[in-house]
């Protein structure tokens, strides 16, 4: 399965350790991508809630919503906020 931006939501791990690596260095939280957009956390932070077609996220870890960055990644191109 993909996602809008073509990236796959359901990747099955355990056949290759290095693929797993990767796709867990893409998973993100909003401070995750003020880091890499050189960002504040507070900008970041409001973009799920003011523009709709902020990409969903994969799920939550604690208390924080969880994203697939090669997602926002496509998002930030789309809307001409390239990361840094």
């Amino acid at each position: 399965m993909t996602t809008s931006y073509g990236g796959p939501r359901v990747i099955d791990l355990r056949p290759d350790r290095a693929q797993a690596v990767k796709v867990l260095a893409d998973l993100v939280a909003v401070g995750d991508i003020a880091k890499r957009t050189g960002l504040a956390v507070s900008t970041v932070w409001n973009w799920p809630g003011r523009y709709a077609d902020f990409p969903a996220p994969l799920g939550r870890l604690a208390a924080a919503n969880v994203y697939w960055w090669p997602e926002v990644q496509a998002w930030l191109a789309m809307t001409g906020r390239q990361a840094s």
